[in-house]
This record gives structure tokens, sequence and C-alpha cells, in this order.
């Protein structure tokens, strides 16, 4: 297979090229729309940055391309233990929370800042996948300290 032959197509010219008539066999990729990926990502490093706690992530839930929810990963405060910390509330549970729609089939960004500004792993833990699961959250996008991975939930 030559490359002329491969086919690199995103949103609309996806659409078009598979109407096209070719006398050739033709590889067609698909390509993931990064800018936006990337954009939701980025958001999510900002609320990371809002973060007190050690580990600073922020998570985005977006739903029909707008976000329904965003959140960090924060300490709530309990008036049972005066002057302790009783809880963390993790970055992917605090957007759901904090989310204005059902989540139900929507996708989480969730990201982790180091102090220096980089990126580094902030794929979630059992719990909140199982949280994620039983809210029916499709996938999640997360950062890795050599850029962003993704996971289905089933």
């Amino acid at each position: 297979m030559k490359w002329s032959n491969v086919v690199f197509a995103t949103g609309l010219g996806k659409a078009l090229l598979q109407n096209l008539k070719r006398s050739e066999p033709c590889i067609m990729i698909y390509v993931v729309n990064m800018c936006r990926i990337d954009k939701y990502i980025e958001y999510a490093g900002v609320l990371a940055h809002n973060s007190v706690m050690r580990y600073r992530l922020g998570a985005v839930l977006i739903k029909s391309g707008k976000i329904i929810g965003a959140g960090r990963n924060h300490k709530k405060y309990s008036h049972m233990a005066k002057d302790h910390w009783s809880q963390t509330i993790h970055a992917e549970v605090d957007a759901i929370l904090k989310s204005d729609k059902s989540p139900r089939g929507s996708t989480l960004f969730l990201s982790r800042i180091l102090k220096n500004g980089s990126t580094a792993l902030s794929k979630p833990c059992e719990a909140c996948i199982r949280v994620m699961k039983e809210e029916r959250i499709k996938s999640v996008y997360y950062t890795t300290a050599e850029g962003i991975e993704w996971l289905k939930i089933t």
C-alpha cells in the first residue's frame, strides 16, 4: 500500500471521503479531534491548580459537547471531628456531584498537575471507576507523564 492511498479524516471530511469514488483501494484513518480533548484536559488542569491537596487533580464532565460538571479533589471538613479533615473528595466524584444534568452517557476528563506545572498520572482509582459505572459514564480521558490515555468504562 502506498502512502498516497492512506487518507486521514476528521469530522465532516470523514463523510465526504466516504462518498468519493476511488479506483484504488484506500485505507481511511479516522483521527480523533485532539483539539477538543486537549481543551477539556487543559480546563481540568486549571481546576487541579486550585486544589490544596498534595496530589492536585481536576475533572471535567462533558455531555453532548457541553460541560455539565467540574470539580477538583479536596478535603471535606466535618464538624464532628473538630479541627480535623474527615473525608477526601476525589475530583471525579466532585465533578459528578456538581453536575447540573444526569452524567449518563457523558465523558470525564481528568488531569493531575505537579508543582512544576507538568502533568502526571491521573488514572481513576477503582472506587471512582465503580462510581462512574453506577452513573453510566461512558469513558474517561486522563493525563500521564507522557500524554493522555483513554479508558472505556464498561
